[in-house]
């Protein structure tokens, strides 16, 4: 049956790798933090930060995730 379903195109590649951030949660993300980091209110250079790290048990969900400057990200990273 997954072959079927395989050559029908309704199997879709599991991603394995949690740091993957799907095109829905990119989008509900950008829209709810404006478009501009969230800590300096920056437009330019901007990245999804996972507030838990996935290393720490974080997760790519909405909730988790934040958008950040480069230079706040770097910040964040160091303390």
């Amino acid at each position: 049956m997954f072959l079927i379903r395989k050559s029908r195109g309704l199997e879709k590649k599991v991603i394995r790798d949690s740091r993957y951030i799907s095109d829905e949660i990119r989008s509900e993300v950008w829209y709810r933090d404006g478009g501009r980091c969230v800590i300096c209110n920056a437009g330019e250079y901007l990245e999804f930060d996972h507030i838990i790290p996935i290393s720490k048990g974080g997760s790519s969900s909405a909730d988790n995730l934040q958008i950040l400057c480069r230079k706040c990200n770097s910040e964040k990273s160091d303390s």
